[in-house]
This record gives C-alpha cells, structure tokens and sequence, in this order.
C-alpha cells in the first residue's frame, strides 16, 4: 500500500527530469525545454468561451511549440468558461450533467 500511494504521489506531481535535474512547475503552467535542455516553466494563457488551449495547460513542450487558443470543433468539443482547459469533449460534459 506504500507502495502504491509513493508512486501515486510521483504520478500526481508535474516532475519532469532532462540531464538530471527536475523541475516541478504549477498546475497552470507548461514545463518548456528550450534548444540547451534547460526547463523552465511558463504560465498558462486563458481561452476566451469557444476556444481551448493547445496543448493542454501542464503538459511538456519543446521551445518554438505554438501554444495556442483553438476553436472548439462543431458538436464535438465545447469551452463555456474564460479559463486554461482544453476544449471538452461534448460527450464527457454530457455524463457530467447527468
């Protein structure tokens, strides 16, 4: 059970390790390698309604990545908030409702 929760716990945190040093950035950050290998966090940009950010805020991204905010697809995917998420999928907000 230690075990477990241990790996839980690293699983749960945003750690991401290059030329062994790690570097542990915010939820609403990305963790951003630039050409040397260097890590560094940067903040995550709010999507107006409709839209959602690409990628999605807290993943790992290489310098030059566009970051940005993407139209929500017609019937597919929806964003009803200012915010940092990624467009939903209409099928996932439905069981939400529910």
């Amino acid at each position: 059970m230690a075990k477990l929760s241990a790996l839980l716990l690293l699983i749960m945190t945003l750690t991401v390790s290059t030329r062994g040093y790690s570097l542990r950035c915010r939820y609403n950050q990305f963790i951003v390698e630039n050409v040397l290998g260097n890590l560094s966090c940067i903040d995550c940009v709010p999507c107006m309604p409709g839209y959602g950010l690409s990628p999605q805020c807290g993943d790992y991204v290489k310098y030059g990545t566009n970051i940005e905010c993407q139209p929500c697809q017609h019937g597919k995917t929806y964003s009803a908030t200012h915010d940092i998420v990624h467009a939903t999928h209409v099928e996932f907000a439905q069981i939400i409702k529910m």
